[in-house]
């Protein structure tokens, strides 16, 4: 188990059938897209919410969401990695990537933030820590050190030719220094 600033993971190989079956969808994504349409009732979780904003707490839907993805993921362990190469990080918490709407000279934009081990987190302190980093946001210009570091290594590129730029931004993904292009489309 190695830990920094992601926590606790391991490095671990991924089996070869595997790897042809990631290595297929990679070379099949751009010609085959899928879009789905997903219904969920809501009910429940809104007479939990309205429990808790009862109690004084502030939470929202999308805080209950967060919660309950990082809860799911924790349960099932094998869903929580990340590919690097022919290899596969497996980590401990769970790190959900959100967006998080900020006004700026540009208008209201998204910019991606990380809620840390989000599964040992109730929805009011994730509802407070968005809340936070959109204040934050406010009276600093960033939503916290990550997203620092992400607009200076991205300021950076703009000295470099539009191929090279794109060719850094690939290897920050690639990296796992920057969210994946799916991502970054939101």
């Amino acid at each position: 188990m190695t830990e920094d600033l992601l926590g606790q993971y391991r490095i671990e190989d991924i089996a070869l059938a595997r790897r042809l079956t990631i290595d297929t969808f990679d070379a099949l994504s751009a010609m085959h897209a899928m879009t789905a349409l997903l219904e969920l009732d809501v009910t429940r979780a809104s007479t939990q919410i309205a429990q808790v904003q009862d109690r004084g707490l502030r939470v929202s839907l999308f805080a209950h969401v967060v919660r309950s993805i990082a809860v799911a993921s924790s349960r099932h362990p094998k869903l929580n990695v990340v590919r690097h190469g022919r290899k596969v990080a497996r980590f401990e918490d769970v790190d959900v990537s959100v967006p998080v709407e900020v006004s700026g000279g540009a208008g209201r934009l998204p910019l991606q933030m990380v809620i840390r081990a989000a599964q040992h987190k109730l929805a009011p302190q994730i509802y407070a820590e968005i809340a936070e980093a959109k204040e934050r946001h406010r009276q600093e210009g960033a939503l916290g050190s990550e997203d620092r570091w992400a607009r200076r290594m991205l300021g950076l590129t703009r000295l470099v030719p539009r191929r090279i730029e794109h060719w850094l931004i690939r290897r920050m993904v690639a990296d796992g220094l920057l969210p994946a292009d799916d991502e970054l489309r939101t």
